[in-house]
């Protein structure tokens, strides 16, 4: 059913009808109403702007303001308003002044990243973080949209910035494991990339409880590549003891096992366990012929690189083992 929207004049003699029943205070609740309902659509689906709805709106949400100025709800919302029609700098004057919008901002924000729309969630963060400069937390998630978007360089100075800020201690541990992913990623960057997940794992403040269990994977990792291999070896098992159902925890440890000691019977079990929890993944089956290779395997190699191709027939590895590579 299309909405039928009154002209101004028909909302203002509404209004002046209220008064007579309840007050001014009833009558700016009422269009601060008719304002966030006529807004709603523009909130849920900003790509798909109605102007004229977008008036109507802004001219309900201004004549509410000014009867019911402490109501701060309709404060934010005409501020979103202004923000639609292109004005930041008036958008940013009303968030400002006005308590709580940092925290609305904020939650559009991290919704959106949890969505997976990384270039909304850079601009609800950004803005976040103008409205106020010191809220950590925005700062820390905008370094993860960054991150997303592929501008690491942007995504490091955020979480430099988010570090700094007072309120967040109590998620230090999450800005240090996203810093050190960031340098994780070249050969250069590791030793500092493991130097901040020891340091993310003593401090021990995780936004959330799971990213305990992933900085240890990370910190495995790292130490799996310097050659570390007894310390892989016991991030490894820190990511079981939180999670055993973990697929990857039990492949790496199976190779940092085969590196330490040499033993294959101990590497082969982690690897057929993580093969028993994801049989359709081909990842456990390729490093368990590489170490069946590496222990001079030959036919135990070939059997399981042929498995590796009965879930990827593309795999170079297998084809070029097998001898079979175009």
């Amino acid at each position: 059913m299309k909405l039928i929207q009154p002209p101004l004049h028909v909302l203002l003699a509404f209004a002046i009808f209220l008064i007579f029943l309840g007050g001014p205070q009833i009558v700016g609740i009422a269009l601060g109403n008719i304002g966030g309902i006529l807004l709603v659509r523009d909130l849920n689906a900003p790509s798909q702007l109605n102007k004229q709805r977008l008036v109507y709106a802004k001219n309900c949400l201004i004549l509410s303001t000014n009867l019911v100025p402490e109501r701060a709800t309709i404060q934010r919302a005409l501020g979103y308003v202004v923000f639609l029609e292109g004005d930041m700098e008036e958008a940013l004057y009303i968030w400002r002044k006005t308590p709580g919008s940092e925290v609305w901002l904020l939650s559009r924000g991290i919704t959106a990243y949890r969505l997976s729309a990384y270039e909304e969630a850079r601009l609800w963060l950004d803005t976040t973080t103008q409205v106020k400069p010191d809220l950590g937390k925005a700062w820390y998630y905008l370094g993860l949209s960054y991150n997303k978007l592929e501008q690491p360089e942007k995504a490091w100075e955020a979480l430099r910035l988010a570090e700094e800020q007072a309120d967040s201690q109590p998620i230090i541990s999450s800005i240090y494991h996203s810093q050190g992913d960031l340098l994780a990623d070249t050969s250069a960057g590791l030793p500092e990339a493991l130097r901040l997940y020891d340091m993310a794992l003593d401090a021990d403040r995780f936004i959330e409880a799971w990213r305990r269990r992933d900085a240890y994977y990370a910190q495995g990792e790292v130490l799996l590549q310097l050659g570390q291999y007894d310390e892989a070896i016991q991030s490894f098992q820190a990511v079981l003891a939180l999670y055993n159902d973990h697929y990857w925890a039990r492949v790496r440890l199976g190779r940092a096992i085969w590196l330490a000691s040499g033993s294959l019977e101990d590497a082969e079990r982690y690897y057929l366990e993580a093969i028993d929890l994801n049989p359709s993944e081909k990842s456990a089956y390729r490093w368990l012929a590489l170490t069946y290779q590496e222990a001079g395997q030959i036919q135990e190699a070939t059997i399981v690189y042929r498995k590796v191709l009965e879930i990827d027939p593309e795999d170079k590895m297998a084809l070029e083992f097998l001898g079979e590579a175009p």
